[in-house]
């Protein structure tokens, strides 16, 4: 792919540039593409990615045995309602189809016992305590019936109607905003429910303390009715594409430039900023009038001379949001082993350390001519920890996205939990080929963001997007949306700097 290395060593460090974006990742992608359809002069965009691909959190391999199917390793999946991504997949005419999570057939392992989650429905017990009012409801369901307790209405909510409404909802006195959701969850269920809404989710910080208000926009949306989708070529394709565009329109994508130092006009005293980037061929500076940092928290954090950055109020502001760690194992198959168990797609949920188990290659829209199975781990602090452990056994200095062998400790654990989970009198065969992705380590620091408790998300938003007064700085990503954790939370954000850069009411 050409566009994914138009480097120019031949360059001269005294590049001078109207825009400067720091960041491939689909924010800074599509930021750079929306300035130049609306008639930015290409030359005068850049944009500057620390690493050799594109996609950032996006990250789409072909492992080894396997045709036609992506291991998303980073993001997955989006919803329904989110416009902007499904827009974007019809102008590059990117096919769409869904993602399936489960059935009443996908199973759960928790405390020593499987059972199917059609098991629920049908009254059969459970291995945890509930009390009479939390009988027969799965996980999602005991959250909804929490939220019902602090918004009765939730059901007939629009996105846009909670929006308003969480600026001025309390609970007990207090400001939504400022409750932990796990404490408003434990404000209306049990113990046991809570323990079991963290292991039937899947995720441990879905259910953590962050800023009660903002969790509740994501109850909200699935309350609606929202359904999964993906993209059938990975969803790396919608960076891929997006940098193919920009290329062609003649702008530049520069890899490998990290950046290490950003100095704002004050500090020039020619109106410009600088930038220097840590390069192979060197150090190289870029002078820009306006900088994009399409990047996430931790690193923004790691741009070590930014005296901008590093004030305290602006420190302050980076800080109302908190990463949240993932990590990813996949191990590809000749044949589907969970086929005989009456399973073609989706997952199980478990409190055993791999936590959800995907499976992939069976369901009914695979792509044509797509070869192999897969199957993917998938867990959040603390269990991130112990497959961490797992790597250094035989990477001992393995960081972000390595491949594992086939017979090695992450192997061999993996297919020893999943035999437990599923009940597998045999054990699976040996995969064809293993990786793992930690998102947790540098630059990263997490796979997604979470407001605060006490945060007023929806004035930050704004501030963050252009945090230093006499400075052309702006951040986009999902860390600071409405939306973390998905695309459309980097689109939207990126809307809004592009908006602002050309004087025009974000879409």
């Amino acid at each position: 792919m050409p566009a994914m290395n138009s480097n120019d060593p031949s360059r001269s460090t005294g590049d001078t540039l109207d825009t400067a974006i720091v960041g491939a990742g689909v924010g800074g992608l599509y930021a750079a593409w929306r300035l130049l359809g609306c008639g930015q002069p290409p030359g005068g965009i850049a944009v500057f990615e620390a690493s050799a691909r594109v996609g950032g959190r996006l990250f789409s391999v072909t492992m080894p045995g396997t045709t036609g199917l992506a291991a998303e390793f980073g993001g997955m999946r989006f919803l329904s309602s989110h416009t902007l991504i499904t827009s974007l997949a019809a102008k590059f005419g990117l096919k769409i189809r869904e993602f399936t999570t489960g059935n009443s057939e996908s199973i759960f392992y928790s405390r020593g016992k499987q059972w199917r989650a059609g098991d629920i429905a049908k009254k059969q017990p459970l291995p945890y305590s509930l009390r009479p009012d939390e009988l027969y409801l799965d996980p999602f369901e005991l959250i909804v019936k929490a939220v019902q307790r602090v918004m009765p209405s939730m059901k007939h909510l629009s996105p846009d109607d909670w929006v308003k409404m969480k600026e001025s909802l309390t609970l007990d006195g207090f400001p939504l905003i400022d409750w932990g959701f796990r404490n408003l969850l434990g404000r209306f269920l049990s113990d046991e429910a809570l323990q079991f809404i963290e292991m039937g989710i899947g995720y441990s910080a879905v259910v953590s303390n962050w800023n009660a208000a903002d969790a509740l926009s994501l109850v909200v949306e699935y309350t609606n009715s929202a359904t999964e989708k993906t993209l059938v070529d990975g969803m790396q394709a919608l960076p891929n594409a997006l940098a193919a565009a920009i290329v062609r329109e003649g702008s530049t994508l520069y890899h490998q430039h990290r950046l290490v130092s950003l100095r704002g006009p004050a500090q020039t005293g020619d109106g410009l900023h600088e930038l220097v980037f840590a390069t192979p061929e060197g150090p190289r500076a870029v002078r820009a009038r306006r900088v994009v940092l399409a990047l996430p928290r931790r690193a923004i954090e790691l741009i070590g001379d930014c005296a901008a950055l590093k004030e305290p109020r602006v420190a302050a502001l980076l800080a109302t949001v908190t990463p949240r760690p993932l990590g990813k194992v996949f191990v590809a198959h000749e044949q589907p082993w969970w086929r005989p168990l009456g399973l073609t797609s989706g997952r199980a949920t478990t409190d055993l350390p791999i936590r959800q188990i995907y499976y992939f290659g069976t369901e009914p829209d695979r792509p044509a001519g797509a070869t192999g199975h897969l199957t993917m781990g998938y867990f959040d602090h603390p269990q991130l920890d112990y497959w961490a452990g797992l790597r250094r056994l035989e990477q001992p200095a393995a960081s972000g996205f390595t491949v594992l062998d086939p017979d090695g400790p992450v192997a061999t654990e993996v297919r020893r939990q999943i035999g437990v989970v599923h009940g597998l009198d045999q054990p699976m065969p040996a995969p064809l080929s293993v990786g793992f992705m930690n998102w947790e380590e540098d630059p990263y620091g997490g796979a997604w963001h979470t407001w605060n408790q006490g945060v007023k998300s929806w004035e930050l938003m704004k501030t963050i997007a252009a945090p230093v007064p006499g400075m052309a700085l702006h951040i986009v990503g999902e860390a600071w949306s409405t939306n973390q954790g998905w695309v459309e939370g980097a689109l939207e954000t990126a809307e809004a700097v592009v908006g602002t850069l050309t004087r025009i009411p974000a879409n």
